[in-house]
């Protein structure tokens, strides 16, 4: 399968997501939010998005933003996500998206473990973990061969006709345009059915 996704966030706006379905999609990550538990830190859009969303019939997961230093500040940052989403029925996975700068400076072993930390957390809780980030984090800073062969991949690969590495989600451009949604939109192709594999 080859279907059109978008990943939207408080960035986007208010979203007519009935607009949205009509311009034929059918899929959705939306940010849940980002870093530690802190009221300030759940997107402030999350809980509307998913509702309307799901109300007007497509499917959606959600993404978290990670600023985590440690394998402890990844478990805290999955319990926060479960926190936020939870009650809510997804259809997609739940992914971490890992690329922020403040993390740079850490070991390939401590990024990776911090990947595994959360997506285990969030697996043992119900729900189907995926890994977000771009190639060059997944090159340099990350043990691409260890977490792609427990993971499913959400790729940022922009400029290319088609992802230069294997992944379930690929999102290829983050200037797109959509009717519902005000200004620029990322956009993306999920190439797995997972109403095979989720309940």
């Amino acid at each position: 399968m080859r279907e059109k996704l978008i990943d939207v966030s408080t960035w986007n706006g208010n979203i007519n997501w009935k607009k949205v379905y009509n311009s034929e999609i059918r899929y959705a990550m939306l940010r849940s939010g980002f870093g530690v538990e802190n009221p300030n830190q759940a997107d402030n859009k999350f809980q509307k998005n998913i509702k309307n969303a799901l109300g007007a019939g497509i499917k959606c997961g959600v993404y978290h933003y990670s600023y985590a230093q440690s394998v402890a500040e990844a478990k805290f940052e999955a319990d926060f996500c479960l926190k936020i989403i939870k009650g809510h029925k997804l259809d997609l996975p739940v992914a971490f998206d890992i690329e922020d700068s403040s993390q740079t400076h850490l070991s390939k072993d401590a990024l990776t473990n911090i990947v595994i930390a959360f997506c285990e957390k969030i697996k043992s809780a119900g729900y189907t973990p995926m890994l977000y980030c771009n190639t060059i984090w997944l090159s340099d800073y990350l043990h691409k061969d260890i977490l792609t062969g427990k993971y499913d991949l959400w790729l940022s690969h922009f400029g290319t006709s088609l992802p230069t590495i294997n992944c379930t989600i690929w999102q290829y451009s983050d200037n797109g345009r959509i009717s519902g949604i005000l200004g620029d939109v990322d956009l993306n192709y999920i190439y797995k059915d997972y109403d095979s594999y989720l309940n």
